[in-house]
């Protein structure tokens, strides 16, 4: 299988990482960021935490994957009694199904990294996210599977 681990597949490290940290906690009350990138560079958990008293956990990665799959991925980090922040991007509030189901970073991350997630959803994002990987999709993913070595370093913030 062809894979993006640049430009794709560090969403799903990020995502292991992430909730990897919330199970962490256990069932204690948390504080859960759901967002897109401005979550993520924009909301600073330590500082929550350090003000709040409550462990914090960023669940934010990137906006390209669209409402839809952010929220269904923070889902699985969220426990009862978790309080919500959600400083979500303009575009949330106004996107459509259409636009959400044809987003070709989140289909080809759902095809490619995330089958899990993938068979939570309906048909018609199935077949779209499966049928939307294209011929250039193959040329940069192995372009990306080439490079990943040297950019996939012990130093990389995320696991590889």
């Amino acid at each position: 299988m062809l894979r993006k681990p640049l430009t794709i597949g560090y969403i799903k490290a990020a995502y292991d990482y992430k909730l990897g940290y919330a199970r962490g906690l256990g069932d204690a009350r948390k504080i859960v960021v759901i967002g897109g990138s401005s979550s993520l560079f924009g909301v600073r958990c330590q500082t929550i935490a350090a003000e709040t008293g409550i462990p914090c956990v960023n669940m934010a990665v990137t906006a390209g994957l669209g409402i839809d799959l952010i929220l269904a991925k923070a889902e699985d980090a969220i426990r009862p009694g978790d309080i919500l922040l959600l400083p979500l991007e303009y575009d949330f509030y106004t996107a459509e199904a259409k636009v959400m189901r044809d987003n070709a970073t989140a289909n080809t991350y759902l095809a490619t990294y995330d089958r899990a997630l993938l068979a939570r959803q309906d048909l018609p994002r199935v077949m779209a996210s499966l049928l939307s990987l294209s011929l250039r999709d193959a040329y940069s993913a192995l372009a990306e599977m080439s490079l990943a070595p040297a950019a996939f370093s012990a130093a990389s913030p995320w696991p590889s």
